[in-house]
């Protein structure tokens, strides 16, 4: 937002932004703040994305396309314009093993640059590269499928929805393997989005597994505050492994974490009392929605309890999917899981 103000600081349509009875001085007074904050907003930028790359690898999808961002506005104007194959290659080299998802967000913010006349020739050689016949990511329609279902119950749980018994898991695997299969249509291409729950949630991620399905683990945090934070999981310590080893298996730029911690900032939780498996789910139905598949289902392995009050399980997933046209919900009954 910097450079593009300070770009579009000598137009006169800029003064109207500054509102007031001096606006001359005002809009002066800013770019003069811009021009001398823009330089250290960049180190600073900069920094903090080196940081998490760093730290994170690449299993962090958006720091390494902001890599390519800060090198594409960064990088000295006439020597990009002479040579826009620098920030060809800067995209290419974190979007090459990624699929149209996240070239399609790279990609909307390079055209607003175009239109705009920032860095304009850059942005329509990277644009060019990747819509090139063979360098589009595109293939087979994307069918998209949002799983969700009920961690295995508490000993002392009132009612039975998941029981810590093998014959309940055996149940749980063949119920989410014949509706996963059942949701195959045609040549589409299939995309599971799940989290890590001990329960349900990994045995789909297995079921997808043998059945050669796409798969992104979506954590709310990281797995070593998830382990820390769950208390199922201290319950069930056999899922520990199962959750690292999934972990390690979408360490491929499989793998997308919200945030780090598992509580938001003490400045920002003032503003929010979701908790964190509550911004889990939102998170997960909004990638959901903006994906760009052609159909997105939710897939919930549910006891049907429509007046479950919690939020940051099942049921609320399910609520919030009921409430957008755009995706289909499918319900498996967990039932047949308690009765055996």
């Amino acid at each position: 937002m910097g450079h593009v103000l300070l770009e579009l600081s000598d137009s006169p349509r800029f003064a109207s932004l500054s509102l007031g009875l001096h606006r001359e001085t005002n809009t002066r007074r800013f770019v003069e703040d811009l021009q001398r904050d823009l330089p250290l907003l960049e180190r600073v930028a900069g920094v903090s994305v080196e940081r998490e790359v760093a730290v994170r690898g690449r299993d962090l999808a958006w720091a390494r396309i902001s890599q390519a961002d800060m090198l594409f506005l960064t990088h000295d104007e006439q020597a990009l314009a002479a040579d826009p194959q620098i920030a060809v290659d800067a995209y290419r080299g974190v979007l090459a093993d990624r699929e149209g998802f996240y070239w399609e967000a790279a990609r909307g913010q390079l055209a607003l640059f175009e239109q705009l006349g920032i860095r304009a020739e850059a942005a329509r050689a990277v644009m060019q590269a990747f819509d090139a016949d063979g360098e589009k990511p595109e293939g087979k329609p994307l069918r998209l499928v949002l799983f969700a279902g009920h961690v295995v119950d508490a000993p002392d749980a009132p009612t039975p929805r998941f029981p810590a018994t093998a014959a309940a898991e055996q149940r749980a695997r063949e119920l989410v393997e014949a509706q996963l299969q059942a949701l195959q249509s045609g040549d589409a291409r299939r995309l599971v989005l799940c989290s890590a729950a001990p329960g349900a949630d990994i045995l789909a991620l297995k079921a997808c597994a043998r059945l050669d399905i796409e798969t992104r683990l979506c954590l709310p945090m990281d797995a070593r505050a998830l382990l820390a934070q769950a208390e199922a999981f201290a319950r069930h310590p056999a899922w520990r492994e199962r959750l690292l080893a999934q972990v390690k298996a979408h360490g491929n730029g499989r793998l997308l974490v919200l945030q780090h911690e598992a509580e938001l900032p003490t400045w920002l939780r003032l503003h929010s009392r979701q908790h964190s498996w509550e911004r889990g789910n939102r998170w997960m139905l909004n990638l959901a929605q903006c994906w760009g598949a052609q159909q997105v289902t939710l897939l919930a392995l549910w006891d049907g309890n429509a007046q479950d009050p919690s939020t940051g399980g099942t049921a609320q997933l399910v609520r919030m999917a009921r409430q957008s046209d755009a995706i289909a919900t499918q319900v498996i009954d967990c039932g047949e899981l308690a009765a055996g």
